[in-house]
């Protein structure tokens, strides 16, 4: 009995020490590694499923350097111009900046230097074009440099189509790539005014998000199209707003006369200069109501502008107690204040002057008492002229019988339609200085990026020109025209344009692109 234990014992170790041999380190999830190399991993107190062990010690299946989740642990192999990298559970190589693997051949790594390769120009297979161009275009940080022949340009997302645009024609690339001309034609890389609507004697124009508006007062209507020139519904186009086009009345004084008018997007505001009102409508239709704001004591309104919640316009007739020239209304009526008054009692028309706001204040010109003033939005009433109890804030240097007015960030500007002079004054005071001299008639006025633009109006023929808001004095023909315009009335600078109306029988509305 005493030996047969033995043999068992002997029996029992050789058998431990096979298996020892054969399946390696035990690993507690039954699987087992080969002098602690290879497998993988799990159960208690093992290595995760995501990981394998190498050299005793668990590491990531997503670890190069540990030969990803193959089943050796020898370290993925170095590319040319590549880190080593694990993809589907195999050892690869990831590009570094710059490089790309164009030939699809592994073996070279990331061969392509897609930062300056003119063939690999920022991606495999997309070269650098040759067309309309005057040398071998270069690859540069990853983006083509075309030198292009003149007037072309590479506006394409594409380099192999070289320099492709012509932006001296092109009206979606107009100068510049990307710059439209929002249906205008191009010519000679400007671009044309596009008509946005035919219309008989417009005058007032009024630009919102949505819409442009104008009026014609010799007809008692308000029009509008959509800013892209469409209308919807597409009939009949341009829409009709208000007047009998939109059921109104004909006879209805709220249309009478129609001239300025201005949108918030909600609300339209217009003045009905031959019944003295001022009035409101909702943007949406069909049409609601007409409400008048104001009353008639607004004897013939003039220019309108929204600012500090409030609307704002100027008057040409007053009656003979208070002389008002310019008043405010909330938009719903109410408040309905005098923010300025003539000198003295005025019974003849006095000449109503622009009106402009910023957010602050509001600006505007009395042509009556040749002055352009300024008043904070809750200041209290003044009088023009110096022999008012509460004289009005007046820009030094004087206006003569000055008509539009504009502001921007920094400057308010002026027309003298009688001097042929534009001007312009720091908003916070000082010298006041030209603009433009030497014009035909300029009325309307409007600033549109760094530049100012009015319109000459002449019986025989006007204009529209610019001149830079701060530079030297431009003079007659030398202030660069922006378009021929027989008679132009209104005048808006928007965030897509320049915007106007031709006060012709055979008239219209135009836009030029910014």
């Amino acid at each position: 009995m005493r030996r047969s234990w033995l043999i068992s014992t002997v029996f029992v170790s050789a058998t431990s020490i096979a298996c020892t041999a054969l399946l390696g380190d035990y690993n507690t999830n039954g699987t087992a590694t080969v002098n602690g190399e290879g497998g993988t991993s799990g159960g208690p107190g093992g290595c995760a499923d995501t990981e394998k062990t190498c050299g005793g010690t668990c590491v990531s299946k997503a670890d190069p350097n540990a030969g990803c989740a193959t089943a050796v642990c020898t370290p993925c192999a170095a590319m040319t111009n590549a880190a080593p990298a694990c993809k589907a559970g195999g050892c690869s190589f990831t590009c570094n900046a710059g490089f790309d693997d164009c030939d699809g051949n592994p073996a070279n790594g990331c061969e392509a230097k897609t930062s300056s390769d003119a063939a690999n120009c920022g991606k495999c297979g997309d070269p650098c074009g040759a067309t309309n161009t005057t040398s071998t275009a270069l690859c540069m940080a990853g983006k083509c440099a075309f030198t292009c022949n003149a007037g072309f340009a590479h506006c394409s997302s594409t380099n192999a189509t070289g320099c492709e645009t012509s932006i001296e024609k092109d009206p979606l690339n107009c100068g510049a790539c990307g710059h439209s001309c929002l249906g205008g034609a191009c010519t000679k890389g400007k671009c044309e005014p596009f008509q946005l609507a035919s219309t008989s004697s417009p005058s007032g124009l009024a630009v919102d998000k949505t819409h442009v508006y104008f009026t014609a007062p010799s007809l008692g209507t308000i029009d509008r199209v959509q800013r892209d020139g469409t209308c919807m519904p597409a009939s009949p186009c341009p829409q009709a707003f208000a007047g009998a086009g939109a059921g109104d009345p004909i006879s209805g004084p709220q249309t009478r006369g129609a001239t300025a008018i201005v949108s918030d997007g909600t609300d339209v505001y217009w003045t009905a200069d031959a019944a003295g009102l001022v009035v409101k409508r909702s943007a949406t239709l069909p049409p609601g109501p007409l409400k008048t704001l104001g009353s008639a004591v607004s004897t013939a309104p003039g220019y309108l502008a929204l600012g500090g919640g409030k609307l704002w316009w100027t008057t040409g007739f007053a009656n003979v107690d208070n002389a008002p020239h310019v008043r405010g209304v909330n938009p719903d009526g109410t408040a309905l204040t005098t923010v300025a008054s003539y000198g003295a009692p005025i019974a003849q028309f006095a000449g109503r002057g622009g009106v402009a706001t910023d957010g602050t204040s509001v600006y505007w010109a009395s042509e009556k008492v040749s002055a352009v003033y300024h008043a904070a939005f809750a200041d209290p009433a003044c009088g023009e002229g110096p022999s008012s109890s509460v004289p009005c804030k007046t820009y030094g240097g004087g206006a003569a019988n000055p008509y539009g007015v504009a502001v921007d960030d920094t400057f308010v500007y002026w027309t003298e339609p009688g001097s042929g002079i534009v001007k312009r004054a720091p908003k916070a005071g000082g010298a006041v200085s030209f603009v433009a001299t030497g014009q035909d008639t300029p009325q309307a006025i409007a600033v549109m990026g760094t530049f100012v633009y009015w319109g000459n109006n002449l019986a025989a023929g006007g204009s529209i020109r610019r001149a830079p808001q701060v530079a030297a004095t431009c003079a007659a023909a030398a202030c660069e025209k922006v378009a021929d315009v027989g008679a132009p009335d209104s005048i808006i600078a928007a965030d897509d344009g320049l915007y106007w109306v031709n006060n012709r029988s055979n008239g219209g509305v135009f836009r030029l692109a910014k």
